[in-house]
This record gives structure tokens, C-alpha cells and sequence, in this order.
């Protein structure tokens, strides 16, 4: 067998320094740790590069990018030291805090004249400066070195927020490429740079400023590439005249151009984002394509495609359906679509649904989806892969067809997880005693699928005994829908494998009752359901998570101690109703939950039961998240969890509104003034555990002061508290500003415990 050689050991060392020449300098440094003969190569490179991203880190606080600063100063100044080669063909430094190491940056920049350099980059923008708004500009951070100047032989030059002299800059007569950016630029020492500059082959413009518009002509010009992008042009007028040009990029407003570029012209990109408001530019777009027609490939923006008036009146819903019109290019030349950000809304589906109905030559389609969350108005479709398919659509009536093709089509491509959501997002869930209509049927061919897991009908209306065929399901998740107990129970019976169930927004459901040991069950969601009979049986000694949102309820629980997150909401309830024994005994059910979510209903009524103090048994919470308001109904509450709860880790208090009841009965007389201030009771989680507490929706009003300062002067162990400030003014003058007065009074508290953080967002 041949061995296996290592060619790079043959080569002498000029040959590797040539080679990591050609590498990015971050790159470079990585082959030091190759072997021991490449240990030091890479510092013979020729192409010099010293970014402060490398050491600066922006998500950091301000003393820390301090030192971060001095240390990439000291750095590179030490490497720069080092270096034995005689030329550098490339340096470039992006430095954003120039002004205390000016002495070394001259110094950094002398040593890249000194050897010969013919490409010199000089960045001393803020990375933080805001690129989006074009009309505010920034001082240059450095001035350019005279003795730059007598580096004549430069071919390329970049100069960000770095000032420079205008005369003595055409002293640079074999620039090739020049790059300006953030910095003050006019016309006219353009229109002599390329005079001087005979040689220039590519020009960008990079949010700069005063120039009174751009005006570039000449015949005989070599220019290849050029970039006007964020500048300000205090009269908006483009004029160019390069037969050479290769590349063309704008970005700004809009603008007239007048463009002359001959047939060389390979990329064109433009970009009027910038606008605000729409303005008739149609014609001046329109000549502009015409003019650089010979591009071979082009980008255009969002504002281009809506400039103009449309030609007759059409129905957006029926756009790519109606009518089709097959355009030359999907008939003959049209290969392959590529798609960015695909989030499935209708109208992306319906244009890519016309473009394979009539792509006659397309032989490729990538879809990329977008890894964002979709907040939108609900209007969505979103195949996350060929296993599992998605469908939301509000107002189905008009596209039964199609809709039926598309589930039809995920069918065929043994789908396992299905979602069909027909549910309107202007429905209030809020109001249980409202339904509506479901909005669609499931197809009779899907109950054939008989190997689907996962099923998902919202506002989908289904043959509940063909429901059986899904004997394989594993989640089932209905809501918006007419349901009855036995079908749920017959779900259970028929499907044996079911671990999550999630009823939302159902009704004509008699009462909830799942007995006979299910072991798979683990996860149950019961939110906003209109029950005849409230009364909750659940047996699942396997259960994970249970969460239950509606009016309030009986409840019979036997799930085990596996039980990891509860979360119960009786928001529905307008009367107060001494309820604590229930409330008690379905904690005590429940006890094994390491995170408990609980409203403000529960704080007020738990106590009326016959421990007001809290769970003789305790609870295993770990986690506690209280929806309250911090009212003085919810006092007791509050303390009756935080006794119940002597392993809480971490508080959480989600500052919401609530209902408080003119009935509400205290089990024993409270002082509200007082309530947090005499007769301190510092419990167990107070004394060992708790190390975390979050405030969310914080106003500064008098009883969340008082509570939160009751949680500093006792937390013995408490290590942060984290106060997010309400964004919403609260009709008296109180806005975000007066919260934050509010919240910093806290800290000026004394803290039970010194090394408490107190962080104020």
C-alpha cells in the first residue's frame, strides 16, 4: 500500500508563505495549530487584516469593551513588531474607538507605508451607527496621515469615518479601487478624482453625505463596479455615462436616472427602501431597466415591484388562479426558483403553486424557510417538511378545491403529522358562551392515513366514528368544534398510544372524564372549554404537563408524581365563591410539579379553605409563576404559596390585569398598609432556596414596591431580581420613564443578602 504523503512538507517555506497569502488573515492564524513547522507561517503573510471584532465584543458593558480595546491594541501592535517580511500587499484595520491610541494607529499605518503597500483599508466607524437612517451623520473618528500621502504607488484605497485632504489625496494617480464610507463627500472632488485617477476600476460610496447629486461621465473611463449605497443626495438625480460597468448597486430613494453603460454590464442591484410614501416613479423605473437591459443578472425591491398603477382592477385572492397568463420565460427558459424566507402565507403558495402549474422547463424548486416566528394575522401555510404538513387559512369557503388538492398532495407523501386551521383570528376566546360554525370538513380520503401521529383540526368539522381509523395517533389537538364526552372517551379506548391531548375553544362537552389508567398519556390541555357539568376526572399516572384554563371546576386527580408543569386559570369567574378546599385538595394532586403557574382567582380564593397558611403536605414547586396584580385580595394568597412552596428556586410575577371581588371575605383581618411591613413572616424558600425573582409588567404602584422591597430586606439567598418595566402608560402620567424613577427605589433598599443583583429593564 502507497503511504500517505503530506505534500506541503516538500514545499520550502517561500512557497507556504506565498500560499497563506492568499488566505483571510483570521484563516491564516488557524494554521498554527497544523503542526509544529506551521506554528509560525502564517505570520509571514502578505495580507494583513486587524479587526477589533475579533477581541471587542458589542453585547459586552462599556468597561469591559474598554479593555477588550487596549487588549487588540496591544495585539496587534506586538505582531506588528514581529514581522520580519519585507512587503505587505494588503493592511486593514477596523478600529470604532480611535481616539485614545492615536499614536499606535499612526504607528500601525506608517509600518504598512514602510512596506510597500498597495491595498490600504482604514475603518473607524461605530458598528453600532444606525445604517437605515440616512439623514444623520457622524464626525469622523480619524484623520488620514500626511504621510500616507507620499504612497503613491497605492492601487487601493478604503477610508471609513477617516477625514482625509482632497488635494493632496490625487497624489494617489494608480488608485484602482476606492471605498469611502461614513463621511463627508462632494461632487466635484469626485468628478476630479476621476480625472486624476485614470486607472480607477471600481468606486463605492457608503453613507456619505453633501453631495449635491452624482454626475458621472467619460468615454474613455475604465470604471467596472460602482456603488452608491445610503448616500445622501441633496438633489436626487443620477447621472451616469461608464461603458465599461460591470456591477451597478444603489441604494436609497428614489430618484431620476439617466444611465448610459453600454452592453458589458453583468449584476445590477436596486434597492429604494428608503421610501416612506409612494411616489409616481414608474417611467423613470421603467427607463432605468431599459437602459440597463443587457444585465444578466438583476435585483430589485419590494418599493419596484409596487410602483406602478395597475392596468385594470383585479381580485388579489384570485390572481394566480384566474386568468393565467404563461410567460415566455416558464415556457422556454425558466429552470430553477429559489425561495428566501418561506413562512407559507397564501399568496406565497399561490405564486409558487402557479409557477409549478406552469414552469413547462423548470426542472428545480429550493424553498428555504424562515427561521422566524410568525406573528402575523393568521393568514398562513407552513410545510415544515414532507412529514409534516400545516394548513391555516381564515376564510376557506371560496378555495374548497384547491385546499382539498394541497391536503391531498401531503397526503401522498405518507404524511405523519397533519394541521388544518380554519379558525378566525378575529374570533375573542374570551367569551366561552360564543361559538362558531366550524369552517371546513376533513376529506373523507385523509381517514385513510391510517399511520398519521399527529392531528391537528381547529375549526374542522370530522366523522367522529371514521375519527377511529387513527388508531396510530400520538397527539391530537381540536379546538373551535362541537365535542362530547364519549367521543373523548372513545378516543382514549381506540387510540392507545395517545400522549397529548389539547382541547381548546370546544363545547357541548357534558363534563371531562378520562379513567382506566392511561399510561401514555403526558401531556393535557383543557383551555377555554365550555363544560355542561364542570367536573375534571383525570387518571394518568404518566402525566408531564397539565394546564387547565376556563371556569372554575371540580377536580379529580390521580397522575402520579411525574408531573413537571401545571399551569390553572379560573379568569373565566366574575363572583367570588369560597372555593379554597377544591383549590387545596387538586394542589395537594398536583404536588410533584417542579413549575406551577397560578392566576390571580387562586390567590384570592385558595385561602378560604380550611388552611389559610398554606399546604400542611407542601409542594415540590421549584418554579412558581404568579399572574397577578399584586392587589390586596391577593396577599394572602401570596403568602399561603410561598409557605406551601419551601424548595422555590425561582419567582416569577407577571403583572397582569385581574377581577377583584367587592365579596371577597379575608380569612383573618389584614392591615394592607402594613401587611408586608409588621409581622414579618420569613419563609422556608425565603431562608434556603429562592435565588431568582422576576418582575414582568412593573409600574412602581405602592403594594408592588412594598412587596418586592419585603423580598430584598428577607431573601437571605436571593441572588437576582429582575424588574421588566410595563410598557403601557397608565392614564395617571405614569409611563415607562416614571416606572423606572419607581423600580430604582428599590435600590437604594437594604438587601438581606449584599451580593444581590438588582437589574432594571
Amino acid at each position: 500500500m502507497a503511504e500517505n504523503l503530506d505534500m506541503f512538507t516538500m514545499l520550502p517555506d517561500y512557497m507556504l508563505f506565498l500560499i497563506i497569502s492568499f488566505l483571510p488573515f483570521k484563516e491564516a492564524a488557524k494554521t498554527s495549530i497544523l503542526s509544529k513547522r506551521w506554528r509560525h507561517v502564517w505570520r509571514a503573510t502578505r495580507n494583513i487584516e486587524f479587526n477589533e471584532s475579533f477581541l471587542v465584543k458589542l453585547d459586552e458593558p462599556e468597561e469591559n469593551r474598554a479593555i477588550q480595546r487596549q487588549s487588540f491594541i496591544n495585539l496587534m501592535w506586538q505582531w506588528l513588531e514581529k514581522y520580519q517580511e519585507p512587503i505587505v500587499d494588503k493592511f486593514f484595520l477596523q478600529f470604532s474607538s480611535p481616539q485614545n491610541f492615536r499614536g499606535i494607529i499612526e504607528g500601525c499605518i506608517a509600518f504598512s507605508i514602510q512596506h510597500d503597500v498597495k491595498y490600504l483599508g482604514l475603518d473607524f466607524s461605530d458598528p453600532t451607527w444606525d445604517e437605515s437612517i440616512m439623514d444623520v451623520y457622524h464626525d469622523a473618528q480619524f484623520d488620514l496621515p500626511p504621510f500616507v500621502y507620499i504612497q503613491s504607488s497605492l492601487e487601493s484605497l478604503k477610508l471609513f469615518s477617516c477625514s482625509f485632504s482632497m488635494p493632496e489625496f490625487m497624489s494617489f494617480s494608480a488608485l484602482k479601487e476606492v471605498s469611502f464610507g461614513w463621511i463627508e463627500v462632494r461632487i466635484s472632488f469626485v468628478r476630479t478624482l476621476f480625472e486624476n485617477c485614470k486607472m480607477l476600476e471600481s468606486l463605492s460610496l457608503k453613507n456619505c453625505w453633501n453631495l449635491d447629486h452624482f454626475y458621472l461621465t467619460g468615454e474613455k473611463s475604465r470604471l467596472k463596479r460602482l456603488i452608491l449605497d445610503k448616500c445622501q443626495l441633496e438633489n436626487e438625480w443620477v447621472g451616469i455615462k461608464a461603458p465599461n460597468l460591470r456591477f451597478f448597486k444603489y441604494s436609497g430613494k428614489a430618484c431620476p436616472f439617466d444611465v448610459k453603460v453600454g452592453c458589458c454590464l453583468e449584476e445590477v442591484d436596486v434597492d429604494f427602501g428608503f421610501e416612506d410614501e409612494f411616489i409616481p416613479f414608474g417611467q423613470y423605473l421603467y427607463n432605468l431597466l431599459e437602459n440597463l437591459h443587457s444585465s444578466r443578472v438583476l435585483t430589485v425591491c419590494s418599493y419596484t415591484l409596487q410602483d406602478y398603477d395597475p392596468p385594470c382592477p383585479f381580485d388579489p385572492t384570485e390572481f394566480w388562479l384566474r386568468n393565467v397568463i404563461v410567460y415566455t420565460c416558464l415556457k422556454s427558459t425558466l429552470k430553477v426558483v429559489e425561495v428566501k424566507g418561506f413562512k407559507g402565507r397564501l399568496h406565497e403558495l399561490f405564486l409558487l403553486n402557479y409557477l409549478i402549474k406552469c414552469g413547462r422547463v423548470m426542472e428545480r424548486m429550493n424553498i428555504n424557510l424562515s427561521k422566524q416566528e410568525n406573528h402575523g394575522d393568521g393568514e398562513n401555510v407552513q410545510i415544515m417538511s414532507w412529514t409534516k404538513f400545516i394548513f391555516k387559512l381564515s376564510k376557506p369557503e371560496s378555495f374548497r378545491g384547491e385546499i382539498e388538492g394541497w391536503i391531498a398532495f401531503a397526503i401522498q407523501h405518507n404524511l405523519k403529522s397533519l394541521g388544518l386551521d380554519f379558525s378566525d383570528p378575529t374570533w375573542d376566546e374570551n367569551k366561552m358562551s360564543v361559538h362558531h360554525d366550524a369552517q371546513f370538513d376533513l376529506p373523507p380520503f385523509v381517514y385513510m392515513q391510517r399511520s398519521l401521529e399527529s392531528l391537528k383540526l381547529i375549526s374542522c368539522n370530522f366523522c367522529m366514528t371514521e375519527f377511529m381509523n387513527f388508531s396510530a395517533l400520538k397527539e391530537v389537538s381540536f379546538g373551535w368544534i362541537d365535542l362530547n364526552t364519549s367521543f373523548v372517551r372513545a378516543l382514549f379506548k381506540n387510540c392507545n398510544m395517545l400522549e397529548s391531548l389539547s382541547l381548546k375553544n370546544c363545547w357541548n362537552l357534558e363534563h371531562f372524564i378520562i379513567i382506566g389508567k392511561n399510561p401514555q398519556l403526558k401531556r393535557l390541555i383543557l383551555q377555554d372549554c365550555k363544560f355542561q357539568n364542570p367536573f375534571i376526572e383525570i387518571e394518568a399516572p404518566n402525566l408531564r404537563y397539565f394546564k387547565y384554563a376556563g371556569a372554575f371546576s371540580c377536580f379529580g386527580m390521580e397522575v402520579g408524581r411525574h408531573v413537571e408543569e401545571v399551569d390553572i386559570d379560573f379568569g373565566f369567574e366574575d363572583e367570588f365563591s369560597e372555593y379554597g378546599i377544591y383549590l387545596y385538595n387538586l394542589l395537594e394532586s398536583l404536588y410533584s410539579a417542579r413549575v406551577l403557574t397560578v392566576c390571580s382567582y387562586t390567590l384570592q380564593v385558595i385561602p378560604s379553605g380550611e388552611e389559610p397558611l398554606g399546604i400542611e403536605s407542601t409542594l415540590n414547586v421549584q418554579h412558581l409563576i404568579m399572574k397577578a396584580q399584586v392587589h390586596v385580595h391577593e396577599f394572602i394568597g401570596i403568602r399561603f404559596f410561598l409557605e406551601s412552596c419551601p424548595y422555590l428556586q425561582t419567582l416569577t410575577i407577571d403583572i397582569v390585569p385581574g377581577k377583584f371581588f367587592a365579596d371577597y371575605d379575608p380569612p383573618y383581618p389584614i392591615n394592607p398598609k402594613e401587611f408586608w411591613y409588621r409581622d414579618i413572616i420569613v419563609h422556608t424558600c425565603l431562608q434556603l432556596t429562592l435565588k431568582v425573582v422576576e418582575v414582568k409588567g412593573y409600574k412602581g404602584k405602592l403594594q408592588e414596591y412594598c412587596m418586592l422591597n419585603y423580598l430584598i430586606q428577607c431573601g437571605m439567598v436571593l441572588e437576582k431580581l429582575n424588574i421588566y418595566l410595563s410598557k403601557e402608560d397608565d392614564g395617571n402620567g405614569g409611563n415607562v420613564q416614571v416606572y423606572e424613577q419607581r423600580a430604582r427605589w428599590l435600590l437604594d433598599r437594604r438587601r438581606c443578602n449584599p451580593r444581590l443583583e438588582i437589574s432594571i429593564c
